[in-house]
């Protein structure tokens, strides 16, 4: 489980067999998620009156913790700022303090256990083997990817684009990619290129990405938001 954005299709080492591409929250933020201790979202009328609340938790040391700010807390519950009404009686509240075990019980949960964007290699139609992407491909959430053999070697590479900048203040933006090209080899791994040598360097939020002719020649495509497109030319 992850907070997919995007997921794209390719055969990317020519066995025949159809592979995918996840593009992921990525590991450049304040969230952490595994397996042991998964990113969770709470769902339940907590208050019963009747409308639905949603409680994001995560852990930290070992304790799982609501990260919601207080006055979100105070519009979403009012009943708990009789409890809490300074920040100082909330800041080392955890989960199992905040509400009773019945509460958490009865609750919906939905769990992330993996912010990493990824590569999943169907084997032979047995299964996925799961790589994760290069480090610089984790800077920021991935919402476009594209394939292609850019450098004519017979083996698939990738170009992704992403970002996200409005979200709420407390967890940041995420805005640190300037897109990004990733080489494929053939142990099934991508290589990344710097933005020096691949000219890639395209800020925003990068929301598709497309490939053309122009003059006979390959061209991408980038939809940034709020912004003109951008087209790449390749050499």
């Amino acid at each position: 489980n992850g907070l997919y954005n995007n997921m794209h299709s390719e055969d990317l080492d020519g066995d025949g067999y159809t592979d995918l591409v996840l593009g992921n929250y990525g590991l450049n933020s304040m969230f952490r998620a595994s397996i042991e201790q998964p990113l969770s979202l709470y769902v339940n009328d907590f208050d019963n009156n009747g409308r639905t609340e949603q409680i994001l938790a995560m852990h930290y040391d070992e304790k799982l913790y609501p990260i919601v700010q207080l006055k979100d807390l105070w519009m979403q519950i009012p009943s708990l700022k009789k409890k809490y009404l300074k920040f100082e009686n909330y800041k080392n509240v955890t989960m199992d303090k905040l509400f009773d075990p019945s509460t958490i019980r009865d609750s919906e949960v939905k769990k992330v256990y993996n912010l990493s964007s990824v590569s999943l290699y169907n084997k032979k139609g047995k299964g996925f083997e799961i790589k994760e992407l290069p480090f610089m491909a984790q800077l920021s959430p991935i919402f476009s990817i594209i394939s292609d053999d850019i450098n004519n070697d017979g083996i698939m590479d990738l170009i992704l684009g992403g970002n996200l900048s409005r979200i709420k203040p407390e967890f940041g933006p995420n805005s640190s990619s300037y897109s990004t090209l990733l080489l494929g080899a053939k142990d099934n791994r991508f290589k990344y290129v710097n933005s020096k040598l691949s000219g890639l360097f395209i800020s925003g939020e990068i929301r598709d990405l497309d490939k053309i002719k122009i003059n006979n020649k390959d061209s991408y495509i980038f939809a940034v938001n709020n912004s003109k497109l951008k087209i790449l030319e390749s050499e």
